[in-house]
């Protein structure tokens, strides 16, 4: 069951590698994709890739992301696979 709610802040790297959430701070610290209930980025300052992102997204892990004047601006979350799959069908 999720139970962490990871901060990310300044200057770090977020990778995805073997069901486990690589956070590269000058430290590196590795997380089981299956602990994880959040992850607030509260820099403009990280790096993550799409995949990584992706993979959050699939577990059900909420992404918030802060600007830079250090206020919430956006929420990542899963869409409903079935409706995907009919925008596309409906759009190509």
């Amino acid at each position: 069951m999720a139970y962490k709610n990871i901060i990310i802040g300044s200057n770090t790297s977020v990778n995805f590698n073997n069901e486990h959430i690589i956070i590269d701070d000058g430290e590196i610290h590795s997380i089981p994709i299956t602990d994880i209930k959040s992850i607030v980025f509260k820099s403009e300052n990280c790096s993550v890739s799409t995949y990584t992102i992706s993979k959050l997204v699939e577990n059900n892990i909420c992404i918030i992301t802060f600007d830079n004047k250090h206020i919430p601006h956006s929420n990542i979350i899963q869409i409903c696979k079935h409706k995907i799959k009919q925008l596309f069908n409906n759009h190509f």
